[in-house]
């Protein structure tokens, strides 16, 4: 079968014309199998997305990141969640969301806001909630957050957090940074 250029593939479909059909070196079989005993189902697709307004909030673990463009700065930025009690979401644009109910389980997205630092808690149960929305200017506002974690988490945090601090402190990286800014210091 000879193979269609570009033009003609838009010609095809602009006079309506069925294209010409795809030879496949081999053929699977079609299955309807349903899962195996005892497996459960899994969340697919996109998650629905989580919308701050003053009193909203969330219970989750915040478990990755998601960036649209990677190599773009600009790149429109989430974290993905998992719920850890119910939370309202909403799917569809921000002009016309369709509310939707997210289980303990399964995962929600929420946009990546200045004060909300969700990547300080990656693995880590987590309660979030919108306390405030600020006008900065005609067209930008800014929301408020308050983080709230259980004191057996605190105590694993403030743990892993000296730990960072003191392997940052014995770096090679910071001691010359540190040596240079004394130098610099009058």
């Amino acid at each position: 079968m000879a193979k269609l250029s570009s033009s003609q593939v838009d010609e095809t479909i602009l006079e309506g014309k069925d294209a010409p059909k795809a030879e496949t070196p081999f053929s699977m079989p079609v299955t309807d199998k349903d899962a195996p005993e005892g497996w459960v189902e899994e969340q697919t697709g996109f998650p629905p997305y989580w919308a701050p307004s003053v009193g909203n909030s969330f219970r989750a673990i915040p478990v990755s990141i998601d960036v649209e463009r990677p190599d773009d700065d600009n790149s429109f930025t989430r974290f993905i969640l998992r719920a850890t009690e119910t939370v309202e979401c909403y799917r569809g644009r921000a002009e016309n969301p369709e509310p939707v109910m997210v289980q303990a389980g399964d995962f929600f997205t929420c946009s990546m806001y200045a004060s909300m630092n969700l990547d300080r808690f990656y693995g880590f149960e987590v309660f979030f909630k919108c306390v405030e929305k600020i006008q900065l200017d005609k067209r930008r506002t800014m929301w408020k957050f308050k983080a709230f974690v259980s004191p057996d988490t605190r105590k694993i945090l403030d743990s892993v957090r000296a730990e960072r601090a003191r392997q940052l402190l014995e770096s090679p990286e910071y001691k010359q940074l540190i040596a240079k800014a004394r130098k610099t210091v009058v």
